[in-house]
């Protein structure tokens, strides 16, 4: 695994994180996830495509979004949880019952 994306003297100058960078390989997993849920009637929620952009993934919007490689931070969470309630199908799956 990569050295932390936290590294370095400027954290005002962080880099966003790439998938390649957390400790497993996005694309399976969520392709895994995806099929798994759908086997048992479930939907899933790609977290990644709601909060990141491009592939990749701001490590700071004001403060930090992660408290490691591939954990989200309390305000991370905030915006996740900003992103899912903006998101009008997982917003109209929540509401149907």
């Amino acid at each position: 695994m990569q050295a932390a994306a936290f590294a370095g003297a400027n954290p005002a100058a962080l880099p966003p994180i790439w998938p390649d960078r957390f400790a497993f390989d996005v694309a399976t997993v969520n392709a895994d996830m995806r099929r798994f849920a759908g086997s048992v009637g479930a939907a899933y929620v790609d977290r990644f495509a709601l909060i990141c952009d491009d592939a990749a993934c701001p490590v700071r919007t004001g403060t930090f979004l992660y408290f490691d490689e591939q954990h989200l931070s309390p305000a991370g969470l905030d915006v996740l949880a900003a992103a899912f309630g903006s998101d009008p199908t997982l917003t109209a799956a929540i509401n149907r019952n």
